[in-house]
């Protein structure tokens, strides 16, 4: 395997996740990637994005923010899409008003998920 940044990051924690109390090695992969603003979730096409989105809305419900979780679902699932593009708008903008509303209760992997969906479509948009 070639050593690219995200590999160095990767293995680098693997080593030392044990001298940091309280964190896991998912953990200390997500806060060094996300430092290094490196994308956490990378999706080999939309319906694996979909994918992701449905145990996104599972964690928010499970998390209470089930009104959260079924306006996600609601967009995914229920309205009818002329592009995916317009899909994606309405997602990034329902995203920032979930953490916008919710920034002081959301549990961090949950506001560190949507952030990187926030990221994943402005990168789908470049």
């Amino acid at each position: 395997m070639q050593a690219t940044p995200t590999n160095v990051a990767v293995w680098s924690l693997r080593s030392w996740a044990g001298l940091w109390y309280g964190y896991g090695v998912p953990d200390l992969i997500r806060w060094h990637t996300r430092a290094l603003g490196i994308l956490v979730h990378s999706y080999k096409s939309n319906a694996e994005f979909y994918q992701h989105l449905d145990a996104l809305t599972a964690s928010l419900t499970e998390s209470g923010f089930s009104e959260a979780g079924q306006k996600i679902a609601f967009l995914i699932h229920k309205v009818a899409w002329t592009t995916s593009s317009e899909l994606f708008g309405e997602l990034r903008i329902l995203f920032r008003e979930i953490l916008q509303q919710h920034r002081d209760s959301l549990p961090p992997h949950i506001s560190d998920d949507l952030t990187d969906c926030i990221q994943v479509i402005d990168g789908a948009w470049k």
